[in-house]
């Protein structure tokens, strides 16, 4: 009997288990050699991150994400944050390799992301205000600014992301701030108003009878 209840249980229990893997946050492992931190807090060999986690690694010191479809490797002095479709570099290099079109790698204004389902492999730097790409295995797209372009296996890239962002900012300026447009009656009564009672003034300040007939 006992042995019943558990089955029944155990069979109870298997849709749960599947909504709550289907719920949770799609997480990696972090393998590191030296000094590494995840959100400010160091970490010793290995541990596991999840969307928004932030990793930084130290002078001398390199750290491998594996994901599901993906695989990162960031060199020293280096920043990175960690989500399910993106991976946004901070500042520093990383080399990535993945099979998910939908995965995009992003530096400053520059957007990579691989150019078919095929593994793919390439690098990608952004210090000192500058973002260079290159294309190590496959094909992928790049996004910089208004332009988007494909880089071929064994091309590469070199954009300047502060005069990109300016770029940016010139493409698509803020809209202007505009004035409420009065009705056009109202305005033109308001002007008549205007006109008449500087009149008025002008004549009585100046001694001369408002009627032009003297009783």
């Amino acid at each position: 009997m006992k042995n019943d209840w558990r089955k029944l249980l155990c069979v109870a229990l298997i849709p749960l288990m599947s909504l709550y893997a289907a719920a949770a946050p799609a997480g990696a492992m972090l393998y590191t050699s030296g000094s590494t931190s995840v959100n400010g807090t160091a970490v010793s060999h290995s541990s596991a991150i999840f969307p928004g986690d932030v990793v930084q690694t130290g002078t001398a010191s390199q750290a491998n994400i594996n994901a599901s479809g993906a695989s990162v490797t960031m060199a020293e002095n280096s920043s990175l944050r960690f989500d399910a479709e993106e991976v946004l570099i901070v500042e520093g290099s990383i080399n990535m390799g993945t099979s998910r079109r939908d995965l995009a790698t992003t530096a400053g204004v520059v957007k990579v992301t691989p150019a078919s389902d095929a593994w793919t492999e390439f690098e990608i730097s952004h210090r000192n205000g500058e973002v260079q790409v290159v294309a190590r295995k496959g094909d992928i797209n790049v996004s910089a600014g208004s332009k988007t372009f494909t880089l071929l296996q064994g091309q590469s890239d070199t954009r300047d992301d502060s005069e990109m962002a300016r770029q940016s900012r010139r493409d698509n300026p803020p809209p202007a701030a505009t004035l409420p447009v009065l009705n056009s009656s109202l305005l033109i009564g308001m002007g008549a108003g205007a006109i008449t009672g500087g009149l008025i003034y002008t004549l009585t300040r100046s001694g001369a009878p408002v009627s032009p007939v003297t009783p």
